[in-house]
């Protein structure tokens, strides 16, 4: 189960130190000079902090190891550490990715980079399993294809989230929230897909690297914070607007450059 985990703990470099962070009602952040990563918030903790809740002055590498703690207040922290390494400037930079430098704006690169606002041809009439009620959903695809929706908290027409042992290994495109990391769920679901579906994260809290790709996802949809200030304050203040200070990117498998 924890492989991937591991994988991308394993990766942060030892010496970026954070400098301060923020858990918010909907969104969390944490800084760390020039490494910024938010992620979905999970609510109360229910289970003990596995290491200390005071995270300045700790590592990245030693807070993203909260990823694995049962107490989501702390894995949502953990996943703030992965997606500030690896979704930074320099990270992305590495990887061939141009977005810090191609003059799109934050609402250009959404509306590009959302894979639902602009679903493959190739989706026409295949079996869709979507993880996460994301808004305006059946607007976006219910027209185009045998469309599931698995849901924590179902809505009228959603799967229980049980159901990914019966849907997902018929599926032949996948699209995961990336909350998936931090409840853990993500394991499982790679494990279930059929061996040639198409599987994707979509959201702020997916890790933009190819680590994931070694596990079977094809393509990921996250977001890199361009205006850490700007952020850390809407999430700070429950405010709204978080996208404005940061770009959605895509990253497909066919991109891959570190092999």
């Amino acid at each position: 189960m924890w492989k991937i985990y591991d994988e991308l703990i394993a990766g942060i470099k030892e010496d970026i130190v954070v400098e301060d962070y923020v858990y918010g009602g909907h969104f969390s952040m944490i800084r760390a000079g020039e490494y910024n990563g938010v992620a979905h918030s999970f609510g109360n903790p229910t289970r003990p902090w596995m290491y200390s809740c005071e995270l300045r002055g700790r590592t990245l590498k030693d807070v993203a190891r909260g990823v694995k703690s049962w107490n989501l207040e702390e894995a949502t922290m953990g996943m703030c550490a992965i997606n500030a390494y690896y979704n930074s400037r320099e990270h992305i930079t590495k990887l061939g990715l141009d977005y810090f430098t191609n003059g799109e704006s934050c609402k250009q690169a959404r509306e590009k980079n959302d894979p639902f606002n602009n679903p493959e041809e190739a989706m026409k009439g295949k079996y869709v399993a979507v993880i996460g009620h994301f808004p305006h959903i059946e607007e976006q695809l219910k027209a185009i294809c045998d469309l599931h929706v698995l849901e924590l908290s179902p809505r009228a027409g959603d799967y229980p989230a049980s159901a990914c042992e019966d849907l997902i290994p018929k599926a032949d495109y996948v699209f995961a929230t990336g909350m998936t990391f931090g409840n853990k769920t993500i394991p499982r679901l790679l494990e279930l897909r059929k061996k040639d579906a198409k599987f994707s994260i979509v959201g702020p809290s997916g890790p933009i690297t190819p680590v994931l790709f070694d596990h079977g996802v094809t393509r990921i949809s996250s977001y890199v914070v361009t205006d850490p200030e700007f952020v850390f304050d809407v999430i700070k203040n429950n405010k709204r607007g978080m996208f404005s200070g940061g770009k959605m990117i895509e990253y497909d498998i066919t991109e891959r450059n570190d092999k």
